[in-house]
């Protein structure tokens, strides 16, 4: 049978297997970031990672192959909705499927304390080769359009937005480590000193790069499509691997599915709350 944990510093290295290294590196920086283990004997064998605040946010969850379809995850979950019970903190989790079947719906959907619920946006990739033939970016990329790098800027500038991106909700961006940045991709359009549309592009496992944060003010939409038009000239023509991209708001979906109809649909965005009355 299973035991279920509060992870600790001493305890963290147990779980590293069941880890990568983004969830990783957030546990060891803090920023009320937690996890709960689970162990079948002496084996740590499963690892949920929740993020605290107003809510309890699940962020990561994971089994051990060996152990899976044993009912540890549900474990794990009804584990941190007993702790949370006592605050009366509400929990939640965001996640991407391809479809109702996929195991995490149907963890939240069996569990029958959660309600799943479809939200908007959707994930998605495109060949990087198949960019330079985009009918859409393809006569974009040969201008000089000449948009600065975000790490060209000042760093009051870069400041100055990032400061703004956390005003509206936009938190993504402090959890990208600077290393994950392909900076000569990273682009931006100014006015003044101010930052009025961004793209970041990053990766983690070559030769794949996913567009990881795309933005821009009323009015700027035309500057954006620039943006990823001059990230797109700079990417060679053979190119192996894939562009993957996170549209999860009502505006990068219409610009998504404007620019690339070719895409590859990967799945959905989906979110599970805790009916705490229950």
């Amino acid at each position: 049978m299973a035991e279920y944990f509060r992870i600790t510093e001493d305890t963290l290295h147990w779980f590293l297997p069941l880890l990568p290294k983004n969830e990783e590196d957030a546990l060891k920086r803090g920023q009320d970031i937690f996890a709960v283990g689970a162990a079948c004997g002496r084996r740590a064998c499963g690892i949920l990672v929740f993020q605290t605040g107003e809510i309890a946010d699940i962020r990561y969850l994971a089994v051990a192959e060996e152990y899976r379809r044993k009912g540890i995850a549900t474990g794990m979950v009804e584990f941190l909705c007993r702790h949370m019970w006592e605050s009366a903190t509400p929990v939640t989790c965001t996640f991407s499927a391809e479809d109702m079947l996929d195991p995490l719906y149907c963890l939240f959907d069996d569990m029958g304390n959660f309600s799943v619920a479809r939200e908007e946006g959707f994930a998605c990739r495109i060949p990087l080769a198949a960019l330079a033939e985009n009918k859409m970016l393809a006569p974009l990329m040969g201008k000089e359009l000449g948009h600065p790098s975000f790490f060209s800027l000042t760093p009051l500038e870069q400041k100055n937005f990032l400061q703004k991106m956390h005003e509206q909700g936009n938190l993504y961006l402090r959890e990208i480590k600077e290393e994950q940045y392909i900076k000569p991709l990273c682009l931006c359009g100014v006015d003044g000193g101010d930052v009025k549309a961004a793209v970041f592009v990053t990766q983690e496992e070559a030769p794949d790069l996913e567009l990881a944060f795309a933005w821009c003010g009323q009015g700027w939409q035309k500057t954006l499509i620039e943006l990823l038009a001059q990230a797109g000239a700079q990417i060679p023509r053979n190119a192996e691997g894939y562009l993957s991209i996170a549209a999860v708001t009502p505006v990068s979906a219409g610009i998504v599915e404007k620019l690339l109809p070719e895409r590859e649909t990967l799945g959905g965005y989906y979110r599970a709350v805790w009916d705490m009355e229950l």
